[in-house]
């Protein structure tokens, strides 16, 4: 699942994946600052209107507001979805570990529930850990006036308050003379804030520094005296009368003292055993962080082999050592090594005399030496570094019994057993990100090569997979050989094996195999098994039941070993049930697997082609059962709903994809168009073409090789759809032909029919009616003497969409509506909501309003969970036309939006133009001639583009009223006569009416008025013929005016009439005009 990080206590940053997402528009990062702060709220378009342009809002507000919206949603790739439409406004759906202003609110309540409890230890390490969430001013790079007025100084204040209360804990816990200077330098940035002061005199008066305490009250006293004219408030008063009265309570223990009874024997040894700090050490900032604000005792460091486990450890070491003032200990526990592991007994000796206890008194007995040890730790604050890690046991005899002391720990296993049994923090330790990497390469080789090679260096990276071993393996490599350039070392990379370059000449355990091995080799014989297997799968990561099915084994133990291999830190859990390799470690996987499954290495690939194949049929069988391979029966197998069945497929594109391609590599034929013609469906309506395609091309060339003309029917046919749905019409009719070609050269007789149906469809979107309906003539007659009810019902859908195309709107209903029936009949969701989005457009087109709506909705209600884009942006843009002639400038124009924004989604260019227009069109009707021009000339350009001469003729009878509105009818006119052209040219017969209505209007404007009379009684006859009752109307409302303008009051009376009446029956908000007409 895709994850995203929003960061606002800072200049406002976004990671989607761990990956930064740079918004470079101050006006977007202010949208999505806003919606963040309100997560999970509505807020409404006022609402955004004043937070991104205050009092001075520009005139188009609200639509720049859902431009805005589109474009963030872009802008954020997959999570832009969670950005939802809501009643008025739009929401952003987020947890609260997403957004770091939650992350502190979270922290900060901890804290407080600790404080209640006493635990003042843990409420300082959760106020600290709020705090270090803080990058300097909230949203300082938000340009929001109202977000500097009202919520960033809200932020600041809650930010204060919160260092106050996690100094008042330190305080508690004795931490007197380490929060003086903190609270010096507080003081003297707030100096009017009464508070710090009396910390500050608080943790003065308990080290004994009394006069101290004594002159800061002096000097607060008067800083309000000569700035404020005021007294110190009640708090400093008490304190200092307090300090006057030399009051027990400023009298500080000796910190962290231990009765002499129990204090063991020792010197003033300070053991300094850290290993020196790498100097070029690069990121891991949010990691050291979360280190130093953990606040649990023991923080186990976790991570794949050579990801820097150990270099972070020793670099947030240095960092802390402040901290620890009485010493720090280091030891490698060597459990991940060739040498033979240290003995618990070993350790604790050695730490013991580096904490200064004489040797005499050393015990050989593993339980005394941890007594002695806790006992010596005891007052101190030491900060202790265990290294190399393999289990939890050899760790808890060395955790110390005092809550001052820290336990670094590194492992490539989680251990979560400390956390279960001492509270342990984790902080896992992923590869590098790509800027990181960048600086550690260009560390190693110098700025002057890394440079000269942008792509290559971050082509060298990707194959080190970001890993810090790896990357300084390469880098050094590259350094030993000055003649060898970034380029040749990639392609060396590429090529002669990467486990086998990433090495270092003459020292075999600087390489990066070296440290995988040891890793594998501490497996169980069952886990590696399944850490083997799971190299074998093409794709770039797995689910529970793939592994269960590659290994033969039940998915409850798949699950269980695959747990056990991500606490290994061998492979990952990406989301929930499903996991990942880092890239280096699959490649490790896979070599495994080559050298021990060779026998039962092409039974498992079989059990996982077999799985796919399986649960694709049950998900297609599911969304799109009349798209079903003809070798597969309608009957059988599905998912428990469509949801579960996209969300699957959705998940597994990309595997099922790669087992394609393994396939093909092998030659096996079979599978790989089984597996290529059964998402026909799925690639259809989610419009993943690259795949596809990608898919398509392959095994047809297999096919070819095999001479298999069933298989290239059926693929060529595939291959005709993409083309189609990419709107070249040309390419496919020649992808049809050659599957007819195919299917008849083996009397594949049902395919024909198939096929024919398809080529129906292209000829008739290239104009050739008469061919189309030939076609589909022949497919229907196949398919109903078959009996092959979906294959009937596709074909109906067509013959309607066809009879739609040539102007025979009441036979279009009559085909949609008999195919509708078949589908339902059928149970296919996906088909029926294309059925019934498409019956929707055409009651519009017919001005049967009530009707469009009744099927467009239930459309978008069947459509749900499906994933078809198109069809979505179809009834969305219906909707819109709706809301339109009703009036409802602003629901249409929102509703238009979302329609082009799914058809942009799955760049169906057909449906884009066609929600420019419809956009256009209210954009104009609302007052907004700039965008609407803009709208409709985006839409002529791109109607032009795919040869849709009805969207031409709609955009550009769009564009004249623009010109119209504008004054400028020269233009106007133009265009029009244009319009006019290309119905009278043959083309867009549906439009004849809508082109005649639109140059009659500009005689009129020019008062050309014989020319008006012409044009409006055309637009009216061919309105009539087709059936379209509201262009009928309003061709009656022109010539009426045309009438009253030549003087001939009765007949443009009786023309208002009936234009009148049809307005009225058909609901739209012309009524209004046209009865202001007849009774003025």
């Amino acid at each position: 699942m895709t994850s995203i990080d929003l960061r606002l206590l800072g200049p406002l940053e976004v990671a989607v994946d761990d990956r930064a997402i740079v918004i470079s528009r101050g006006s977007l990062r202010a949208l999505l600052a806003v919606l963040a702060l309100r997560a999970n709220s509505t807020v409404t378009v006022a609402e955004l209107v004043e937070w991104l342009w205050g009092e001075s809002p520009p005139a188009d507000a609200r639509a720049a507001v859902q431009t805005y919206v589109m474009r963030l949603r872009r802008l954020l790739g997959p999570v832009g979805v969670l950005i939802r439409t809501a009643a008025g406004g739009y929401l952003l759906c987020l947890e609260a570990s997403q957004v770091d202003v939650a992350r502190f609110d979270q922290f900060v309540d901890e804290a407080d529930r600790a404080n209640a409890s006493g635990d003042a230890a843990t409420a300082s390490a959760r106020f600290g850990a709020a705090l270090a969430l803080w990058r300097g001013q909230p949203l300082s790079d938000v340009p929001s006036e109202l977000a500097h007025r009202e919520v960033v100084p809200r932020l600041a204040e809650r930010r204060l308050y919160v260092l106050e209360r996690r100094i008042d804990a330190d305080l508690a816990l004795h931490r007197h003379a380490e929060v003086v200077g903190e609270l010096r330098a507080l003081t003297a940035e707030y100096p009017f804030r009464e508070r710090f002061w009396a910390l500050l005199i608080r943790a003065l008066s308990r080290s004994g520094r009394a006069a101290e305490a004594l002159t800061a009250y002096r000097e607060v006293r008067e800083l309000l005296a000569e700035q404020l004219g005021v007294e110190p408030g009640a708090e400093l008063r008490e304190l200092h009368e307090r300090l006057l009265a030399e009051d027990a309570i400023f009298v500080a223990p000796e910190r962290n003292t231990v009765p002499a009874e129990r204090t063991p024997p020792r010197s003033a040894a300070v053991p300094a055993q850290l290993p020196s700090d790498i100097p070029d050490f690069v990121g891991r900032d949010d990691a050291v962080r979360s280190i130093e604000s953990s606040g649990a005792p023991i923080v186990v460091l976790s991570g794949p082999p050579g990801v820097g486990k150990t270099a972070l450890a020793v670099h947030a070491a240095h960092r802390l050592r402040a901290r620890f003032p009485d010493g720090q200990l280091y030891v490698d526990l060597r459990g991940y090594s060739r040498r033979s592991g240290l003995s618990t007994v070993d350790i604790l000796a050695r730490f013991l005399r580096a904490l200064g206890v004489p040797p005499e008194q050393l015990s050989l007995e593993q339980d005394e030496l941890a007594a002695l040890y806790r006992s010596t730790l005891a007052g101190r604050r030491v900060l202790v570094v265990l290294d190399n890690a393999a289990a939890a046991e050899s760790i808890r005899p060395l955790v110390p019994g005092e809550a001052g002391c820290l336990v670094l720990v590194t492992s490539r296993d989680t251990l979560r057993g400390l956390t279960a049994s001492h509270g342990a923090g984790r902080v896992d330790v992923p590869v590098l990100d790509e800027r990181a990497a960048g600086d550690l390469v260009a560390g190693i080789v110098g700025d002057q090569l890394s440079q000269a090679e942008p792509a290559a260096v971050a082509d060298l990276i990707e194959l080190c997979d970001r890993l810090p071993l790896a990357l300084r393996i390469a880098a050094t490599n590259l350094i030993d050989r000055p003649q060898l350039s970034v380029a040749n070392y990639v392609d060396e990379l590429r090529t002669g094996g990467r486990l086998a370059a990433l090495v270092i000449e003459g020292d075999d355990q600087a390489a990066v195999r070296a440290a995988f091995d040891l890793s594998y080799s501490a497996l169980k014989p069952g886990q590696a098994r399944m850490f083997r297997l799971a190299g074998v799968v093409p794709g770039t990561d797995f689910s529970i039941e793939t592994a269960a099915a590659l290994s033969s084994t039940e998915a409850g133990e798949a699950g269980r070993l695959l747990r056990q291999l991500t606490a290994a830190n061998l492979v990952q859990q990406r989301v929930a049930g499903r996991y990942q390799f880092h890239d280096l470690l699959r490649v490790y996987a896979q070599e495994r697997a080559e050298a021990q499954e060779t026998a039962e290495r092409p039974v498992c690939e079989h059990r996982l082609f077999v799985h796919y194949l399986v649960n694709v049929e049950k998900a297609v069988r599911t969304l799109y059962r009349d798209l079903l391979p003809m070798n597969v029966a309608p009957e059988g197998h599905t998912f428990a709903d469509e949801s579960a069945a996209l969300t699957w497929l959705d998940e597994e594109r990309s595997n099922v994809v790669a087992a394609i391609d393994r396939a093909v590599e092998q030659g096996l034929t079979s599978i790989a168009a089984q597996l290529t013609l059964m998402l026909f469906g799925y690639f259809y309506a989610s419009r993943r073409d690259t795949d596809w395609l990608a898919t398509g091309t392959r095994v047809l060339a297999l096919a070819r090789r095999e001479k298999d003309s069933y298989i290239e029917a059926s693929v060529h046919r595939s291959l005709a759809g993409l083309s189609f749905c990419q709107s070249d019409y040309g390419a496919a009719i020649r992808h049809g032909n050659q599957a007819l070609t195919s299917c008849r050269e083996v009397g594949w007789t049902l395919m024909s029919a198939t096929c024919l149906a398809d080529l129906g469809i292209y000829h008739e979107y290239l104009g050739e009616f008469d061919a189309a309906f030939d076609a589909f003539t022949i497919s229907l007659q196949i398919k109903r003497q078959a009996k092959v009810i979906g294959g009937e019902a596709t074909v109906l859908l067509n013959l309607g969409v066809l009879s739609w195309m040539t102007t025979k709107l009441r036979a279009a209903i009559d085909y949609l509506e008999e195919a509708l029936t078949l589908y339902r009949a059928m149970g296919s969701t996906g088909a029926e909501a294309m059925c019934l989005a498409n019956l929707g457009s055409l009651y519009a087109e017919l001005a049967m309003f009530d009707e469009s709506r009744g099927a467009t909705t239930e459309a978008l209600a069947r459509l749900t969970g499906i994933g078809d884009r198109d069809t979505e942006s179809q009834a969305l843009e219906t909707l819109a036309k709706i809301h339109l002639e009703r009036g409802e400038y602003a629901q249409g124009m929102e509703l238009a939006r979302l329609a082009l924004e799914r058809a942009v989604e799955v760049s169906g260019q057909l449906k884009e133009t066609s929600a420019l227009i419809v956009l256009g069109v209210i954009l104009l009707k609302s007052g907004r001639p700039k965008e609407a021009e803009e709208s409709l000339a985006n839409a002529l350009a791109l109607a032009r583009q795919i040869s849709e001469t009805r969207e031409e003729v709609e955009a550009i009878v769009g564009l004249t009223d623009v010109c119209r509105a504008s004054g400028d009818f020269v233009e106007a006119r133009k265009l029009a006569e244009t319009a006019v052209r290309v119905v009278e040219s043959g083309a867009a017969d549906l439009r004849k009416s809508v082109a005649y209505l639109a140059l009659a209007r500009i005689d009129l404007d020019i008062e050309k008025f014989d020319d008006a009379v012409v044009h409006a009684e055309l637009a009216l006859a061919t309105a009539r013929e087709t059936g379209q009752r509201l262009v009928e109307a309003r061709a009656l409302h022109v010539l009426g005016l045309v009438r009253q303008a030549t003087g001939d009051t009765h007949t443009a009376r009786d023309c208002w009439g009936q234009a009148l009446a049809i307005f009225e029956a058909v609901g739209t908000s012309e009524a209004a005009e046209v009865n202001a007409l007849l009774t003025s």
